[in-house]
C-alpha cells in the first residue's frame, strides 16, 4: 500500500482496518507548574501521525511486522517523553501528517474540497489535528488550586471522510441495484432501473453517518491520564484514581469541521511551606509571650 495517497481513498483504508490506531497520553503536573508528558501512538495508522518535535522531547519510533496479508500488516510505534517548564512551552503531540496526505491531490480534487466542502486554501493550514494544554494556579494562604485543561482539535478530516464515504455508498448501491435488476430481468445492465428512494440524499447521509460512527471512528482509541498535586475536586474524567484523572474515548467525540474534545480536571493542594511558616510564627509568638510573662513575674 503506497505511503502517499489521495484523500478520496482514505475511508477505504479506514474500513479495512489499516488506520486502527491507539493514543496513550500521560501527564504529570508538579507543584511548581512544571509538566512531564509521555505519549505513545501505536497501530497500523500510527505512521499517519507526526512524532512530537522540539528540544524538550525525547522521541523513539519503531515498526513491527505481522504475517503476510492482503492488507498492510505493519504496526508503527511512536514513543515520546517531554519535560516542560510551563504549558506555554508544550509542543503538540497529536499531529496528523497533513502535508503528506495532500501532497498528491489533483486539481480536480482540490476544487472539489474547496467547492463542495468549503475548505479554504492553503489546505495545510485548514486540515489537520493538534492539542493544546493550559494550567492555572491560584494560590491562597494555605492551599493552591490547580486547573488543568487540554483541548484536542480535529479539523476537516471527519467531514472529508464522510463526503467520500457518501460518494462510495452511492457507487456501491448503483452497482448493486443494476446487478440485481439484470439478474431478475435477464436484460442488459443499460436497461436496469434504479430505485430512487435507495439513492435519496437523506438515506445516503443516514447510512454514511452510521458507518462512520460504527466502523471508522471507533478505530481511533484515546487514553489519557492526568496527575495533579493534592486532592481532585472536579473533573470530566471517565474515572478518578487518587490524584489521577483518566479519560477513555474514541474519535466519535469529534464533530464538525472544527471538532474539539476538551478534558479538564481541578485539584487543591495544601501549601505545606505556608503552613509550616505559619506554625513557626505562632510558636515564636507563643514562646515570646511566655518569655515576657515570666520576666514580669520576677
Amino acid at each position: 500500500m503506497a505511503r502517499r495517497m489521495a484523500l478520496g481513498v482514505l475511508f477505504l483504508l479506514l474500513l479495512s482496518g489499516c488506520f486502527e490506531t491507539n493514543f496513550n497520553f500521560k501527564t504529570i503536573v508538579h507543584r511548581n507548574g512544571k509538566i512531564d508528558r509521555e505519549v505513545q501512538i501505536n497501530g497500523r495508522g500510527a505512521d499517519r501521525f507526526l512524532p512530537p518535535s522540539g528540544p524538550a522531547w525525547n522521541v523513539k519510533t519503531s515498526e513491527t511486522k505481522g504475517g503476510e496479508s492482503i492488507l498492510r500488516d505493519t504496526h508503527y510505534h511512536i514513543h515520546a517523553s517531554g519535560h516542560f517548564i510551563d504549558p506555554s512551552s508544550f509542543a503538540s503531540d497529536f499531529r496528523y501528517d497533513t502535508p503528506d496526505l495532500i501532497s498528491n491531490l489533483t486539481d480536480e480534487t482540490r476544487q472539489e474540497l474547496s467547492g463542495e466542502l468549503g475548505i479554504l486554501e492553503p489546505f495545510e493550514k485548514e486540515i489537520g489535528t493538534d492539542n493544546q494544554i493550559a494550567l492555572k494556579q491560584k494560590s491562597l494562604l494555605f492551599t493552591t488550586r490547580y486547573e488543568y485543561t487540554e483541548i484536542f482539535h480535529v479539523r476537516w478530516i471527519i467531514p472529508i471522510l464522510l463526503h467520500d464515504l457518501k460518494k462510495e455508498i452511492v457507487r456501491e448501491r448503483t452497482v448493486s441495484l443494476k446487478s440485481q435488476s439484470v439478474s431478475e430481468t435477464n436484460e442488459a445492465s443499460t436497461g436496469a432501473t434504479i430505485e430512487p428512494e435507495l439513492l435519496a440524499p437523506a438515506k445516503i447521509e443516514e447510512l454514511a453517518l452510521k458507518r462512520m460512527k460504527e466502523e471508522i471512528l471507533p478505530k481511533f482509541q484515546f487514553h489519557s491520564e492526568v496527575t495533579l498535586p493534592g486532592r481532585i475536586v472536579d473533573a470530566n474524567a471517565t474515572a478518578v484514581q487518587g490524584k489521577t484523572g483518566i479519560w477513555d474515548f474514541n474519535a466519535a467525540v469529534f464533530e464538525g469541521k472544527d471538532g474539539t474534545y476538551t478534558i479538564h480536571i481541578t485539584s487543591k493542594a495544601l501549601n505545606k511551606r505556608a503552613i509550616m511558616l505559619t506554625l513557626l510564627l505562632l510558636l515564636i509568638i507563643a514562646v515570646s509571650l511566655i518569655f515576657f510573662r515570666s520576666r514580669r513575674m520576677k
